[in-house]
């Protein structure tokens, strides 16, 4: 049923896509065969299938990613635990071998995570790093978001990891700059003055 699910995350209409995507938090979410160990604690197995095919699906289709990611990964955060989505998503990119698009993808959920109202709790998690598991998601959001440099220097503001921001700005100085760069270090700094 996975793959008629996620092909239907295809479709125009709004209202069909959050229906599907209902369908597969919930799925995701079954209480069958939950996982024990401690970094995935709760998750089912479906649910870290789930996030690699939607991966797959992002990856194989990237009008699908720039037209509906956002709204995707948002909507999923709303349905399903916003830290367990990003911390798979990020366990599974580290390990990415299209490095254009794990880049595309942490650029995509570095805003998401810098503007969606849904992950304020998040946020919050990542400002405080006062426990061994909020210090621990950083790590794990920070070795994928090393994909993209202007993502990195955002994750470190947003912890309060000040230092190293400018240590990265400073690094990031020295290199060649590309369009690419210059366009998220633009929108990071729109999210910086708004």
């Amino acid at each position: 049923i996975f793959p008629v699910l996620l092909k239907t995350l295809s479709d125009h209409s709004d209202e069909v896509v959050i229906l599907d995507l209902e369908v597969l938090a919930e799925i995701s979410s079954s209480k069958i065969g939950r996982s024990n160990s401690s970094e995935t604690a709760g998750t089912s197995p479906h649910f870290k299938q789930f996030i690699l095919s939607l991966l797959k699906l992002f990856s194989a289709d990237r009008n699908l990613l720039e037209a509906k990611g956002s709204f995707i990964i948002r909507q999923l955060c709303v349905l399903l635990s916003s830290e367990d989505i990003y911390r798979s998503i990020s366990e599974l990119l580290v390990l990415e071998d299209n490095l254009k698009f794990a880049r595309l993808m942490v650029e995509t959920l570095s805003t998401i995570l810098l503007t969606s109202s849904s992950l304020f709790e998040l946020r919050t998690k990542l400002k405080e790093l006062n426990s061994k598991d909020s210090c621990h998601l950083f790590c794990c959001l920070y070795q994928t978001w090393c994909h993209s440099q202007i993502a990195t220097v955002a994750l470190c503001l947003l912890a309060g990891c000040h230092g190293h921001a400018g240590d990265l700005i400073r690094l990031i100085g020295e290199q060649e700059v590309t369009v690419e760069m210059l366009t998220e270090l633009d929108r990071l700094v729109q999210l910086l003055e708004s």
